[in-house]
């Protein structure tokens, strides 16, 4: 990278704000008695990009090259319910080669449900072009991707992922704040004349507690929105119920058969025959875990599971971590 040999063509997975209290789960975090959700779905660019995007140092999908690249003859069709993209990329500069990632985002119409400014539907990365060299990439969205859950019943379909009416624009570029339209069927978006229900589920983890979230509410004009505040939607159900209801059939345990995990993935055992033989403690430790900081896996992750006992491993179960946030890296 130093000298040049190589391109990066890597792009940011998340957001760089400009100080920490200005991601909206800031002011929830750490609270001794439970920490609120309150920002919901609005994580990451999803909140920047919606409501306060002069609140970035760096945006998410932004990545550097030594060279440059122009996005070319992009148009969207659709076929049902997916929609095929294709754009061409042609590397512009005169002495790199290197690589572009392509980036689809979502501008859904808002409506009786809240909806980010932006959401990423689609990417592609180009191969390794030389100065002058193009490629033409094409990016399929289900429209499955335009939908939103209805988890309060604001549409008159409750735990349904619906598409409300209105036109639902595609932008095309480089990173979130890099974009341009691109047509659908020649038109400036896809247009939804009616509400449109694609699944229906059932409520499951909703709060058990009442509290607020954030949703969009009419900005001032210049595509920002401000916040406003609603109720969560809170649990109708008996979780304890519902699982005990829907328990599966035992397995009756068998006892060590010698059965190894790859002998599962290669088909020579069902996962319920190896599974029959845990006994109840190794399969009280495949759910439990080790917990934080196990010395078995990188220092610092919240959690060690899998093969963290010996017999486990010994079966082919392999040690892996939890590594959320940056412990991970």
């Amino acid at each position: 990278l130093l000298y040049g040999e190589v391109t990066p063509s890597g792009k940011l997975v998340g957001s760089i704000a400009i100080s920490l209290d200005d991601h909206p789960a800031s002011p929830c975090w750490g609270a001794e008695a439970q920490s609120l959700y309150q920002e919901d779905i609005y994580v990451g660019y999803r909140y920047f990009e919606t409501f306060c995007p002069q609140r970035l140092q760096f945006p998410f999908g932004f990545g550097l090259s030594y060279t440059s690249f122009t996005l070319q003859s992009a148009r969207a069709e659709t076929f049902g319910d997916l929609i095929k993209a294709t754009v061409t990329v042609t590397n512009r500069g005169e002495r790199f080669a290197g690589k572009e990632v392509v980036q689809i985002y979502l501008q859904a119409p808002q409506g009786a449900l809240g909806k980010p400014a932006k959401v990423l539907v689609a990417f592609a990365k180009t191969r390794l072009l030389q100065p002058g060299e193009g490629e033409t990439l094409t990016l399929s969205i289900p429209l499955e991707r335009f939908a939103s859950l209805d988890d309060s019943g604001a549409t008159g379909h409750p735990h349904c992922y619906v598409m409300e009416p209105g036109l639902y624009r595609l932008l095309l570029g480089n990173s979130v704040r890099d974009l341009q339209p691109m047509p659908v069927d020649g038109e400036a978006g896809y247009a939804q004349k009616t509400l449109r229900i694609l699944s229906c589920h059932q409520q499951v983890l909703a709060p058990t507690v009442p509290f607020v979230r954030i949703k969009p509410a009419a900005g001032g004009g210049d595509g920002r929105y401000q916040i406003e505040w609603e109720d969560v939607p809170r649990r109708e159900i008996n979780l304890r119920t519902r699982i005990e209801e829907r328990l599966p059939e035992s397995i009756p345990l068998t006892g060590n058969q010698g059965l190894t995990l790859n002998d599962v993935a290669e088909g020579r055992t069902t996962m319920n025959a190896f599974v029959a033989q845990l006994s109840v403690e190794e399969l009280a430790c495949l759910v439990r875990g080790e917990g934080m900081c196990s010395h078995k896996v990188t220092p610092g992750v919240a959690s060690a599971f899998g093969g963290v006992a010996d017999s486990l491993l010994e079966k082919g179960i392999p040690l892996a971590s939890t590594a959320d946030g940056p412990s991970g890296i």
